[in-house]
């Protein structure tokens, strides 16, 4: 059996697709081309953003995807 990818389990293909929501956290995920190569995982994260980072003040559906998230 082939070790997980830890950013995504799977990969359909450049609009996002379905999949695994990765681990890092949105923040992080921004600088690694996330939201250019994978769209459709972006807005799952994103959602109707309910959270917004106190670092950089991303807003994200969940508190666990920002690096320093609080309720809106």
């Amino acid at each position: 059996m082939a070790p997980k990818n830890k950013k995504t389990e799977k990969k359909k293909d450049k609009d996002g697709g379905k999949g695994k929501l990765p681990s890092k956290v949105l923040c992080k995920l921004v600088k690694d081309d996330f939201l250019r190569n994978y769209p459709g995982l972006f807005r799952e994260l994103v959602g109707e953003g309910r959270y917004m980072c106190r670092k950089c003040g991303r807003v994200a559906l969940r508190k666990k995807s920002l690096c320093k998230g609080e309720k809106l």
